[in-house]
């Protein structure tokens, strides 16, 4: 009898436990449904910069600064080394990064709390001995997410040669306007007018500045006022270039008291583009014509023309097209790519810039097909090679389909249909630019 009663408690214990245990693991569950509630609101986001052939171990420390949808600054990061990692956890929701390198408090003034509409200003002269690189990326952040963030010279750089200067000049002053004074945490110049001026040293080769750097200013044209100080007064000459100075181009004016001379030696800077020479007169106002570019075209000159299915800088060149020995036509892609509705797409795009690469576009409806065709068979090569370079790779699964068309059909890998984009549904977005490239001399 005692051992059938101590078998019933045991038995109701063990039935008690079973009822009491489910409400126990229910506190478990709980727990765990939180942490894949958390999950889907909070993500990791990653950052990996790159450089579009500058060597970036030089350049830090780099300044990394997040922003949220509202432009408040959330944190202020510095990366000392290329070793170092940048990965937060955040909520979900809009993000702007922005990363600096050269954002040192001995040239510019900084806020300390900024906004994305606060600026980066000069402590003096609006130039700064150091060029400042820079680069910006809007992040939608729903998904765990690697930032492949370019960065590039923020700065044009500025170099003067004057040449058969009177003999008796005590000092020469060369100004420059406009410039910008200030560049925003996103990217924009302040436009404010401004000037630099700076004083040439004497050489055995004549009057001279050192390379300095200043923000480029809308303008379309850019204003060099030289003042030679004489015995018996000064003397002020002026000469328009009929352009505005751009960012990650070095310029080198060279100048004579004369005549007119021939350009000198190319001016170069590693990382940057390939250097502009522009020769004047100081004994009457003249002007430096550049090409004169079709709108629809941009002309770029580099060291080196791009090749068929490579990587180029920033971008990964599609095809070519020759034009002669040291001049080809080159269809490039984006490294970026974006998931969005057709109707986002354009304001997307027109947005859109890459080392100062702008007016991009989509793949017309033939180009798709040709693109699709090309690629079909050799998509995973595609893709491992743009990855390793840290490139947005194409996405060939059944439901994956890119915009084409100006925005009003698509594509796919899976299939050869070109067919209208909906309202309703997202869609790859992939930039896609023709240049034309003209080997530097």
């Amino acid at each position: 009898m005692k051992k059938q009663i101590l078998f019933n408690c045991i038995r109701s214990c063990w039935l008690i436990a079973i009822l009491i245990l489910p409400a126990c693991g229910s506190y478990v569950l709980e727990e765990e449904d939180a942490e894949e509630e958390s999950s889907s609101k909070e993500y990791q986001m990653s950052l990996h910069v790159r450089s579009g052939g500058i060597s970036l171990e030089q350049y830090y420390p780099l300044t990394v600064l997040l922003f949220n949808e509202e432009g408040e600054l959330v944190e202020k990061t510095e990366i000392t080394d290329t070793e170092e990692t940048y990965s937060k956890i955040l909520e979900k929701g809009e993000y702007t990064l922005t990363a600096f390198s050269g954002l040192s408090e001995e040239y510019y003034i900084l806020p300390d709390h900024p906004t994305t509409n606060d600026y980066i200003e000069f402590k003096s002269g609006n130039n700064a001995e150091i060029p400042l690189l820079s680069g910006q990326s809007r992040i939608s952040l729903t998904k765990n997410t690697q930032v492949n963030l370019s960065l590039s010279y923020a700065m044009a750089a500025l170099n003067f040669n004057l040449q058969t200067i009177p003999e008796d000049a005590d000092e020469v002053e060369i100004q420059v306007s406009p410039v910008s004074s200030g560049m925003s945490f996103i990217g924009n110049y302040s436009n404010d007018q401004q000037s630099y001026s700076i004083d040439c040293i004497q050489t055995e080769e004549g009057w001279e500045t050192e390379t300095f750097y200043v923000f480029p200013s809308e303008s379309d044209r850019t204003n060099l006022s030289i003042t030679i100080k004489r015995p018996d007064g000064n003397e002020t000459y002026s000469y328009t270039y009929t352009n505005m100075l751009q960012p990650s181009q070095p310029y080198r004016f060279t100048g004579t008291f004369q005549d007119g001379i021939s350009m000198g030696s190319t001016f170069e800077i590693e990382g940057w583009k390939p250097g502009l020479d522009i020769s004047f007169n100081l004994n009457e106002e003249t002007t430096e014509e550049e090409e004169n570019n079709d709108d629809t075209e941009t002309i770029l000159r580099a060291p080196e023309l791009p090749i068929a299915e490579k990587i180029w800088g920033y971008f990964y060149v599609w095809k070519v097209e020759p034009v002669s020995e040291t001049e080809v036509i080159a269809t490039l892609i984006s490294p970026d790519q974006w998931y969005v509705l057709a109707a986002d797409a354009p304001g997307i795009i027109e947005e859109y810039s890459i080392d100062h690469l702008d007016n991009w576009r989509v793949f017309t409806a033939e180009e798709a097909k040709e693109f699709k065709s090309q690629y079909f068979e050799k998509t995973a090569e595609l893709n491992k090679y743009l990855a390793d370079n840290y490139f947005d790779r194409f996405y060939t699964n059944d439901g994956a389909r890119y915009l084409c068309e100006n925005y009003t059909k698509t594509f796919s890998f899976s299939n050869n249909i070109v067919k209208e984009a909906g309202e309703t549904v997202k869609y790859y977005l992939r930039g896609v630019k023709i240049v034309r490239v003209k080997l530097a001399q």
